[in-house]
């Protein structure tokens, strides 16, 4: 469910812990910890938590864009399915799209065209229709004898 300010303020809870507070915590463990399965789970959260508009400024600031793309190419199949699912969530917004782009996020959302797990693969779809803009749609969409675009074609074949 998507969430306005107020709201939010109104559902912080006994703890008082703000969502900026609390999304800089899962960032910051994210970063610190070693344990696979302890980095999934906050990745997932994060995936999630970028599915509602009221956070992507805050996602943007923590750098969280950056985490989703970088684990796009991770090793780890979970990882990347929830690097792919967040970036997902969160591409449709101007401001991240751009970014994204500018990044050149959609090199490394191609690269996820390839994968076994269908939802990585629907994910990346998704993420490369959103993506589309004047600027990007002959790169994305018209396939070149040589690029990105026969690439991503390749893989949906």
């Amino acid at each position: 469910m998507l969430s306005s300010r107020e709201r939010l303020k109104r559902r912080t809870g006994k703890n008082n812990v703000d969502r900026p507070k609390y999304l800089q915590q899962l960032v910051t463990e994210f970063s610190s910890t070693e344990n696979t399965e302890c980095k999934e789970q906050i990745l997932a959260n994060l995936a999630n938590f970028s599915y509602d508009p009221v956070n992507y400024a805050w996602l943007r600031q923590l750098g969280v864009l950056d985490l989703f793309l970088d684990h796009l190419s991770s090793t780890s199949t979970t990882l990347k399915k929830f690097a792919i699912a967040g970036l997902c969530n969160i591409s449709l917004d101007p401001s991240n799209k751009s970014y994204i782009l500018s990044q050149d996020g959609v090199t490394h959302v191609i690269g996820c065209l390839s994968s076994e797990d269908e939802s990585t693969v629907l994910s990346a779809i998704t993420t490369l229709m959103y993506l589309v803009t004047p600027q990007s749609k002959q790169g994305l969409l018209f396939p070149r004898t040589s690029g990105k675009c026969l690439r991503s074609v390749q893989c949906l074949k």
